[in-house]
């Protein structure tokens, strides 16, 4: 997402994966398919877990994308709490740091001291 910043707080597990192909999840927008015509070999899905090889998985009625399978289902997350639940009080720093080499020139928004060891 454009000008966005994220925090993980929470995890779905998903065991066991590798990069391989596989079925698409069926809540995944345009993954669903009846036959090959379906799924465009080398599309990406935008919302999905990777990119269609070209054939329909007439079992799922999803296409086989390549990706890190088996792709996520809609399970629930390892803990009904966030893991990091104390998000909304963390103060978060941004470093900066610029380096026009052509001209030796280097920015930064973080002062000097914030980097010495304590």
């Amino acid at each position: 997402q454009t000008n966005a910043f994220f925090i993980t707080t929470n995890v779905i597990r998903t065991d066991q994966q590798k990069q391989s192909v596989c079925p698409e999840s069926t809540a995944v927008a345009g993954a669903k398919c009846t036959n090959d015509d379906d799924c465009e070999r080398g599309k990406p899905l935008m919302l999905g877990d990777g990119v269609m090889n070209g054939t329909c998985n007439l079992n799922t009625s999803t296409c086989f994308v390549l990706a890190w399978c088996p792709v996520e289902w809609l399970h629930s997350p390892i803990c009904d709490a966030p893991l990091l639940n104390n998000v909304p009080d963390f103060t978060v720093l941004i470093k900066n740091s610029v380096d026009f080499s052509k001209f030796g020139v280097q920015r930064t928004n973080v002062p000097s001291h914030y980097d010495k060891k304590r």
